[in-house]
């Protein structure tokens, strides 16, 4: 009877031991079959939110442009800027012309105001950011502000100072004879990153020169992590793909790379659109272990049974 009960447990430990291996590579293999098929969807499925928001983005980036030219295209005509750019034509008085433009800049929620001479030369700009000074370093290419001064408005990206500005430029007529144009800034701030996320469903980052100037990232160790990433170099920057993933703060992003038309600006703007797929992927891991813990618990009923 020992010697049976004995042969009983060998033989059944020699069946056993190759079915529960055989059982636990199944959970594995499916497992990772759910894995890759899960993860490759989130990757599609966010690849796929990335091309929706970017088209939002340049709608919604028209949309702001015509906004902004709206606003501003009546600069010219207000009685007090009218009365002062002819006096600053014939006498060249760019204080009292500063005093005007820097009182309808604030009126009109605008970031700097830059004026033009008849040649195409700054005349006056000033910012509100420091009120007390101006500035001449021209926010147009020469052949733009030709452009304006000829007739045609223009609504264009631009920098100042490391920092991006939507750009109104509208002709100002002195008289029959002489015309000059206006530049009109509005920057692209933390703040209307943000708002801009919240439109388009998708973070965003603008850059000049490949430098990060501006995200709608709270969490500033996102931010920093990203700078860390760009100036190594790592592969999810390459251009040679517009679409990579990226581990930013331990959280799964793709991103997607863009370019901003800055005319003949020597700055080049672009941007960056993220969409964080992490929600994603915690539900997977939590797919996995349910149907890893619902394996385990069938390889062992399964021996109790079979024992």
């Amino acid at each position: 009877m020992k010697n049976d009960t004995q042969f009983r447990f060998a033989f059944t430990t020699k069946v056993m031991i190759p079915v529960i291996g055989i059982m636990v590579g199944l959970v594995a293999v499916t497992n990772w079959l759910i894995q890759d098929l899960i993860t490759g969807q989130a990757h599609r499925a966010s690849a796929d939110r990335l091309m929706v928001s970017e088209q939002t983005y340049v709608q919604l980036s028209g949309m702001q442009d015509r906004e902004l030219s709206f606003r501003y295209r009546a600069i010219p005509s207000d009685p007090r800027f009218k009365a002062l750019a002819q006096l600053a034509a014939q006498k060249g008085d760019r204080q009292t012309l500063r005093g005007v433009l820097l009182d309808i800049a604030e009126e009109l929620n605008a970031s700097f105001i830059q004026y033009y001479t008849s040649e195409g030369v700054p005349f006056v700009g000033v910012s509100r950011e420091q009120p007390g000074s101006t500035f001449q370093e021209p926010v147009l290419s020469p052949s733009a502000v030709a452009g304006v001064i000829s007739g045609n408005s223009l609504t264009t990206p631009s920098t100042l100072d490391g920092r991006v500005y939507r750009v109104v430029a509208v002709p100002v007529e002195i008289s029959q004879e002489v015309r000059s144009a206006l530049a009109v800034g509005n920057e692209l701030t933390s703040a209307k990153a943000m708002e801009i996320n919240g439109l388009i469903g998708c973070g965003i980052a603008f850059l000049v020169d490949g430098n990060i100037v501006v995200t709608s990232f709270r969490q500033p160790g996102i931010r920093r992590e990203l700078e860390r990433k760009m100036e190594s170099n790592l592969p999810p920057l390459s251009t040679e793909s517009r679409i990579h993933p990226v581990v930013l703060d331990d959280e799964h992003f793709l991103m997607m790379k863009g370019a901003i038309d800055a005319g003949e600006r020597a700055a080049s703007v672009s941007y960056i659109l993220f969409f964080n797929y992490e929600p994603q992927l915690r539900t997977l891991q939590e797919t996995q272990r349910r149907l890893a813990v619902m394996g385990l618990f069938g390889i062992v009923l399964g021996s109790l049974v079979a024992g």
